[in-house]
């Protein structure tokens, strides 16, 4: 019988006693990395690549391999080798809806999604997404329905395995986005909206709007800032006058906070998203969401 090298037997161990972790966020032409210990906050530096031209579009990776190889190598440059994944999927891979009425039962749902039929506005066919169903406190009319791209999963888990990593969650990244401001909803009055505005590092403006703790709007941006922000500002009024709000709390997440001086003077105050020691709001939602309860508002 032949026995594994001494090097190799040491690293399989030390990787089982000593395990590394990484929280990633993807978007579609980028990613961010940081490396983290579930239940602590402390965090390295941000790591932040492109990706090369052609590999992914609308949330989906193209070609598996050479994703997996250009993520894979640059941790192994960073001296990070079989490490375990938090992950958050593309903005364009996820839908979410309230669904009144849905129960949290699934063995239930896809019969009561199909009575719903267009209702829920997803953009393809109930087979193609996989689904899950959240409770939200009253009064939200019913529970939230999250819905993931079944080729975008199925994609980035084998993206993650031809890296070498051990993907341990793969979350769509409005749920992070929900659980990094969970201070905040939980602070809301009846008369207020909260408003995310998340710009990804190589390009569109996301905005998503909550009332309560119920997400009642999202839209995304692309094109420049400056011409689309006045827009977003009248998506605003409208959705406050619908709601009956007087006033939005606009957060901030993006690579500049240019935009906090820069803004139009219709448009409401902003203030730079919470993100600790985290490098963007998605990567902070991840962590907080392994975090022990104690230790969530410190």
């Amino acid at each position: 019988m032949q026995l594994p090298a001494l090097p190799e037997l040491w690293q399989g161990l030390r990787q089982q006693v000593f395990p590394r972790w990484v929280l990633v966020a993807l978007e579609a032409q980028g990613v961010a990395i940081q490396e983290w210990k579930p239940g602590r906050r402390s965090v390295t530096p941000l790591w932040e690549l492109h990706w090369p031209e052609g590999l992914c579009r609308a949330g989906r990776p193209l070609h598996v391999e050479a994703l997996g190889a250009f993520l894979g190598d640059f941790l192994i440059e960073q001296g990070i080798v079989a490490a375990h994944a938090f992950v958050a999927l593309p903005p364009e891979a996820s839908q979410w809806r309230v669904v009144e009425g849905l129960s949290l039962d699934p063995a239930v749902w896809p019969e009561q999604l199909q009575a719903q039929g267009q209702r829920l506005r997803l953009p393809a066919p109930l087979a193609q997404w996989q689904l899950n169903v959240r409770a939200l406190p009253s009064p939200a009319p019913g529970p939230l329905l999250v819905a993931a791209d079944r080729a975008a999963v199925d994609g980035w888990i084998e993206v993650f395995a031809q890296a070498g990593l051990t993907l341990d969650r793969l979350e769509p990244v409005q749920t992070c986005w929900m659980e990094a401001l969970l201070p905040q909803l939980r602070q809301q009055n009846a008369q207020e909206l909260l408003v995310l505005l998340h710009q990804e590092r190589h390009g569109s403006v996301w905005m998503v709007v909550w009332s309560g703790m119920e997400p009642v709007y999202a839209e995304c941006l692309k094109g420049d800032l400056e011409t689309g922000l006045p827009v977003l500002g009248r998506r605003l009024q409208a959705m406050k006058a619908q709601r009956q709000a007087q006033r939005c709390r606009v957060f901030w997440d993006g690579p500049s906070d240019a935009l906090l001086l820069e803004k139009p003077a219709s448009f409401p105050a902003i203030q730079p998203a919470e993100l600790a020691e985290f490098g963007w709001l998605s990567l902070a939602g991840l962590a907080r969401s392994e975090l022990p309860e104690a230790q969530l508002d410190r």
